[in-house]
């Protein structure tokens, strides 16, 4: 539990760090609460962990809950056991949602399939402010925690294999490549669809995930 919540600390505050530049919105200049304190919650298909972090980066409860898996378990059920999963958290520490800063959810397969991605993102909603939460792939859980949000790639070999890192800001991904950037944009690879078949799903109305 100790390396989860520290895991989940630098979740939330780098969260908060995106928060700051993408809203506009400086924490620490809210009025009206003594002490902000933020929420991680890393959901894996096994079970989901939650932290409550002041934000100073102290940890204040900790919460262990069962999956939130919505390829598994469907988006009702997942979202019935994510706000079960915070309600709990809070109460440790009798906190009300509203005094919630700012929260960080990882959830699985976030932002794999498009037409699922604002659902997934709405999960906490009946709970937190739109304004004072943002949704992720749980990879970016582990990346923070095991790097400390420093540039690099976290792999994990768990209930399923996967690789996820971040360099620099804006960056998910590095191709080491040895060719030039021009030979390789003009080679066709595999998986490629021609326009045409591309204009034939289209107006097949299949074309909505291409």
């Amino acid at each position: 539990l100790q390396v989860g919540a520290q895991v989940l600390r630098h979740v939330v505050l780098v969260a908060g760090d995106a928060l700051e530049v993408e809203l506009g919105h400086v924490v620490k200049q809210r009025a009206g609460l003594a002490e902000q304190e933020v929420l991680g919650v890393d959901a894996g298909r096994s079970k989901t962990a939650y932290a409550l972090v002041s934000a100073r980066g102290a940890l204040r409860a900790i919460h262990v809950g069962p999956s939130v898996d919505y390829l598994a378990e469907g988006l009702g059920v997942a979202e019935t056991r994510l706000l079960e999963g915070i309600q709990a958290t809070l109460a440790e520490e009798s906190l009300s949602p509203a005094e919630i800063e700012f929260a960080f959810v990882g959830l699985p397969a976030y932002g794999e399939d498009g037409a699922t991605t604002a659902r997934l993102a709405a999960l906490p909603a009946a709970l937190l402010e739109r304004a004072r939460y943002r949704c992720g792939n749980d990879m970016v859980c582990s990346w923070a925690g095991s790097l400390a949000c420093a540039d690099g790639i976290s792999v994990i070999a768990g209930t399923g294999s996967m690789a996820y890192g971040e360099f620099v800001p804006g960056i998910h991904s590095v191709v080491v490549e040895r060719r030039s950037r021009e030979a390789i944009e003009a080679t066709v690879r595999a998986g490629i669809l021609e326009q045409s078949t591309v204009d034939m799903m289209d107006a097949a109305g299949l074309a909505d995930r291409v």
